[in-house]
């Protein structure tokens, strides 16, 4: 009996609950939107700019890998073939007047459900997901939703450092008043109020405040998921991880590639500064530990399958 899964971006719970019990012999591709980003600044009026380009190569070569990695299990790209790699490429396209970037996610769907054949239906639906839903910016929500409440936070903050600094020269006020008054019969002290007067606000006058940094950062959710679907997106990444690190790694770049617009819109899922952007992609480097081997090696082999690491395999010369 044949019994088909059809995946799309609006069955994601259905998909996730069919994950343990999977008894679908075959899959078809549904419905997704197009990958979309809107661009605005003074940089973007119809064209990309090379910062933007070598994000969509980023985004390209995450795409290449993942594949590799699901087909042959590893990364090396050279395994490829020109069919391969001509049927992995996300076809991008921008409106004429805009820089509005629209990549077609159907026909990628279709390409991987072809090349991926010969795999059981359960794993080409979980790899097939983990690609598109990447693509569309769905497992870097929760990252962008944490920085937004840490926006949020620094509003706070600012707004409790003036604060204080009114309470603060209120103090320098009552302060002066009191001076003033002790030292009124002295000429030599009278002087002394006189440059505290200058150097000290005065009830009329403004108070001068610290400088704050401009807050220029913007962050707005346009489509807040519910708990349901991040669950089940969470499930559909934890289903294949290195695939969807390898993903989320390229889909940080491209968000990254997008810095120095003004505004973004991802996707219709949320909207952005360019600086908030570059904020929340900011990775922090791997630090390295410094091993000093006192013999001669020869370098063996150089394993570049892991996303965070490399193995390298020595022999001594001895």
């Amino acid at each position: 009996m044949i019994k088909t899964l059809t995946i799309s971006e609006s069955n994601l719970e259905e998909i996730v609950n069919s994950l343990n019990d999977f008894d679908y012999t075959d899959i078809e591709i549904g419905e997704f939107q197009p990958l979309y980003v809107k661009l605005v600044g003074d940089q973007f009026h119809g064209s990309f700019t090379p910062s933007i380009m070598k994000g969509i190569v980023e985004l390209q070569e995450g795409i290449n890998r993942s594949y590799c990695f699901a087909k042959y299990g590893n990364y090396d790209l050279r395994q490829l073939s020109d069919i391969e790699l001509k049927k992995l490429e996300l076809i991008i396209s921008i409106k004429e007047g805009s820089t509005d970037i629209i990549g077609d996610l159907i026909e990628l769907a279709k390409s991987l459900k072809d090349l991926l054949a010969g795999m059981t239906p359960r794993q080409r639906a979980t790899i097939i997901l983990s690609i598109i839903l990447s693509l569309g910016g769905y497992f870097t929500l929760s990252r962008l939703m944490e920085h937004n409440e840490h926006l949020n936070d620094n509003e706070t903050k600012v707004a409790l450092e003036q604060e204080k600094t009114k309470q603060l020269s209120e103090i320098q006020e009552n302060t002066l008043e009191a001076v003033k008054l002790g030292l009124e019969h002295s000429d030599q002290q009278k002087q002394e109020t006189k440059e505290l007067q200058e150097q000290t606000p005065t009830k009329d006058e403004p108070t001068p405040k610290p400088t704050q940094e401009k807050v220029s950062e913007y962050f707005k959710l346009l489509e807040k998921p519910t708990p349901e679907t991040l669950q089940a997106l969470e499930t559909i990444k934890n289903s294949q991880p290195q695939i969807s690190e390898t993903m989320i790694n390229a889909n940080t770049k491209f968000i990254r590639s997008m810095k120095f617009a003004e505004k973004v819109n991802y996707n219709n899922a949320f909207e952005a500064s360019g600086d908030v952007l570059e904020k929340i992609t900011q990775t922090p480097r791997n630090t390295w530990q410094e091993v000093i081997l006192i013999e001669n090696f020869r370098v063996v082999d150089i394993n570049s399958s892991k996303v965070d690491y490399r193995t390298v395999a020595l022999r001594s010369d001895d």
